[in-house]
């Protein structure tokens, strides 16, 4: 990273990497092309593995794990996070005051919390993830405008989580949780559709929200189906 250039793509080998590192270049970091083997960034009690502070990077193909804080923490815009797996960090990714990152096709498993947005961090997508365990899998606080969709949310005890937000598209998500599916409070202005809510004790709750709309979910063997409290 340190002699890279804006713009650079770094290919990594396979191999264990217990060490910690900061983006602050406009960098795309993938597996070296035909090498087999896993790339493992091993925390090892160490607190962020990954910090995005530049504009426009990609990072693609690791295994980020056992970081006593985040896993991946952006600070930056436009950047690209896909196919990860990470496992034992808390939270698995963090997001705050970032616009228009893309977060995609990673696994989560084992983490204290799967995706967190938070700090007016707007117009994110986050897509065809799969997370299981931890207290929340997906929870957003004071965001706007944000897509969260297609994404398989499984074994938490809240799926996602909406604080004192507005603006956002929650559609097509499959969530087994344990305590609350999809949780609404403080917020506005948002779409809860076609979503699959199975298995917790509420389907969909909503706490002190106002202009929500819910549509075609689908909410079974849960104690309560839909809340308005």
């Amino acid at each position: 990273v340190v002699a890279a250039s804006n713009g650079d793509t770094i290919y990594v080998k396979p191999g264990v990497y217990t060490e910690s590192f900061t983006l602050n270049k406009s960098l795309n970091l993938m597996p070296l092309v035909g090498e087999k083997g896993d790339i493992v960034l091993n925390g090892e009690g160490k607190d962020n593995g990954v910090k995005i502070t530049a504009n426009g990077c990609s990072l693609e193909g690791f295994i980020i794990r056992n970081f006593n804080k985040s896993g991946i923490e952006v600070l930056s815009s436009n950047n690209i996070i896909k196919g990860i797996k990470f496992q034992n960090d808390n939270p698995a990714l963090l997001i705050e005051n970032a616009n228009r990152n893309i977060i995609s096709n990673n696994v989560m498993t084992d983490c204290r919390g799967g995706v967190a947005l938070k700090s007016s961090s707007n117009e994110n997508t986050i897509t065809k993830n799969e997370i299981d365990g931890g207290l929340v899998s997906i929870y957003l606080e004071d965001v706007k405008n944000n897509s969260v969709f297609s994404n398989h949310l499984t074994g938490a005890s809240n799926g996602i989580w909406l604080e004192k937000s507005s603006g956002l598209e929650i559609i097509g998500n499959n969530i087994i949780s344990n305590d609350c599916d999809i949780l609404a409070a403080n917020s506005s202005a948002s779409k809860l559709a076609n979503n699959i809510a199975a298995r917790s004790t509420r389907g969909i709750c909503l706490l002190n929200a106002t202009d929500m709309e819910i549509n075609n979910n689908s909410i079974k063997d849960v104690r309560s189906g839909i809340m308005l409290e």
